[in-house]
This record gives C-alpha cells, sequence and structure tokens, in this order.
C-alpha cells in the first residue's frame, strides 16, 4: 500500500509542474510590439510600455544592427524581450521595447529622448524604419499652414 502512496504523489508533481509549465508557456507570451502612427505622432506599446514621438521633431531615425541594452533604470525582461527605461554607454539614458535576441533595431533619436525598438523579425524591423524614415521625411516637406497665411 505504501509503494502506491509513493507513486501517486510523484504522478501528482509531475501533473502539477507539467500544468505550471503549460500555463507558463499559454499566458506569459512575449506581446507583440504594437505601433501606430497618426497625425504625425508614432506610437509603440510593448508589454504595458508605451512610448509616443512627433516624427518632424526627431532628430534622427536609424537601423542598427546591434544593441547591449545596458542597465534597467525602469524597465522588465520577459526571456529576450526588454522593455522600460534603460541606460547604456551609447545612448545613455533610453526607451527601450524590443526583442534584443534579434539583429535588427530602429533607433529613434530627438534631442531630449531615444527610443529603441524592433518588431516580430528582421525583415518587419526594417520595413518599419523605411515607413518612419518616409513618414518623417513627407512630413518634413509639407508646408506649413501659417507660412501660406500671408498670400
Amino acid at each position: 500500500m505504501k509503494k502506491k502512496t509513493k507513486y501517486a504523489g510523484w504522478i501528482l508533481m509531475a501533473a502539477l509542474i507539467l500544468a505550471m509549465t503549460l500555463y507558463h508557456f499559454s499566458f506569459s507570451q512575449r506581446s507583440p510590439l504594437e505601433i501606430q502612427f497618426q497625425d504625425g505622432i508614432f506610437t509603440a506599446q510593448r508589454n504595458g510600455y508605451f512610448y509616443s514621438a512627433d516624427l518632424a521633431h526627431q532628430t534622427e531615425i536609424s537601423l542598427i544592427s546591434s544593441l547591449d541594452p545596458g542597465t534597467s533604470l525602469d524597465g522588465a525582461t520577459d526571456g529576450n524581450v526588454c522593455t522600460g527605461c534603460w541606460k547604456n554607454e551609447a545612448y545613455g539614458e533610453y526607451a527601450l521595447l524590443a526583442d534584443c535576441s534579434l539583429p535588427a533595431f530602429v533607433l529613434i533619436q530627438s534631442e531630449n529622448q531615444s527610443l529603441i525598438v524592433n518588431a516580430e523579425s528582421e525583415e518587419m524591423t526594417r520595413e518599419l524604419y523605411q515607413a518612419l524614415v518616409s513618414a518623417q521625411k513627407q512630413l518634413r516637406e509639407e508646408p506649413k499652414d501659417d507660412q501660406h497665411a500671408g498670400m
């Protein structure tokens, strides 16, 4: 009788570990980068962290191929996904919404803030970069309403 109880305990323990593992992988999957672009404002959100930038006033949009995230100041790491406020030697304090295991990142910088993001793949990150550069170029080429007011 004692042998059956011992095996039942091990079976119950294995079942609990399996259930916890399945729960973890079912409900804690990394969330994708959610982006919007409306009226010249770029917004990005991932894992509860949110960033917004006026592309007409950003000084630089770059595609970078590697990243040392540095130190988390007020951020989180979920697997390879890093979010929140980070600091490194290259960019100082910056917002990070990226899967650091991927080989491509978009850097958006202004005079007082920086954001590094990437999409679900290298190709999608490159497409995001191209879209942002095109949008920024178009915003900078649009005539201002007040320039035409005197005509």
